[in-house]
């Protein structure tokens, strides 16, 4: 993972966290905090080459499962590719 995106992803669940602090929802959702923390952590070491790479924990698995194949039906590799050359000048993608 590039740095650029290591960073990103840890943006990403700290907002995550940030907003379950100040909603006063760590309560509701017991676990989710520990849960971003700890994932927060291995992004930040390295130990992780993306966010949850065995999948999302608990409800955020539950919450995705109906989509899983909705999503994979509209996935496009080649979109995937033009996605990644636009927001990497230079990028360079073999076939």
């Amino acid at each position: 993972m590039s740095d650029r995106a290591r960073k990103e992803f840890t943006q990403i669940l700290d907002n995550q966290l940030q907003a379950l602090q100040a909603n006063a929802q760590e309560t509701s959702f017991p676990g989710l905090a520990v849960n971003l923390r700890a994932e927060i952590e291995a992004l930040k070491s390295g130990s992780h080459s993306s966010p949850w790479p065995d999948g999302p924990p608990g409800l955020a698995q539950e919450s995705i499962t109906p989509y899983r194949q909705p999503l994979a039906n509209l996935y496009c590799s080649g979109i995937v590719k033009i996605e990644l050359l636009q927001k990497n000048r230079g990028f360079q993608l073999e076939n």
